[in-house]
């Protein structure tokens, strides 16, 4: 019969995996400044280690994967840290106590936030002008190509101006108007019904 043994000695590699499964739990538990705090400590402690163990020769492609994936849902949920910080005030303030290195890009997640924001507006804006621009070639091309004739477009005015005239209760000027239209354009029934 085997008999496992049980250790409590940690190595260096079990603290990194230990620090990547507890970043990876602090992000989607981000609560507030303090659980925010704590999930930027530990991902300074992992960028910390994990070079001096790709220094030594050991094998971290399995911890480098986790590390990455953990880096992109960090970004992917920028809001939602920015949120835990109570605000890019917060994690300003807490930059300048920490002074963080350069490196560490999560401390500056505020900007990166911010510069997303600002190329989905952009990208928004370009795409709506886009489409005023489709839309006024189209319809410019459209009257180019069927242009109405000026007799149907002065009895379409003449009928909006008699229906204004018959909904503020005129009906001798609604009724002018209305022959006028029919007179215009004797073939369009909509104006003789």
């Amino acid at each position: 019969m085997a008999i496992a043994l049980q250790t409590d000695w940690v190595t260096p590699a079990d603290e990194l995996r230990q620090l990547i499964a507890a970043s990876e739990d602090g992000l989607i538990k981000l609560t507030g400044p303090a659980s925010a705090a704590e999930l930027f400590d530990c991902l300074d402690q992992i960028a910390l280690l994990l070079p001096q163990f790709e220094a030594t020769g050991t094998d971290v492609r399995a911890e480098k994967a986790r590390w990455q994936g953990l880096q992109e849902r960090l970004l992917a949920r920028g809001p939602q840290v920015l949120r835990a910080w109570q605000g890019a005030d917060h994690l300003a303030a807490a930059r300048q106590t920490r002074n963080p290195a350069a490196s560490h890009w999560w401390w500056w997640i505020d900007r990166q936030v911010a510069e997303r924001r600002r190329r989905k507006l952009r990208r928004a804006a370009t795409i709506a002008l886009a489409a005023v621009v489709v839309i006024a070639v189209v319809g410019f091309v459209l009257s180019r190509l069927f242009p109405v004739d000026p007799a149907v477009r002065a009895a379409y005015r003449l009928q909006l101006e008699a229906e204004s005239a018959l909904g503020v209760g005129d009906l001798a000027a609604g009724l002018q108007l209305l022959q006028q239209a029919i007179q215009a354009t004797p073939d369009n029934p909509t104006l003789l019904i």
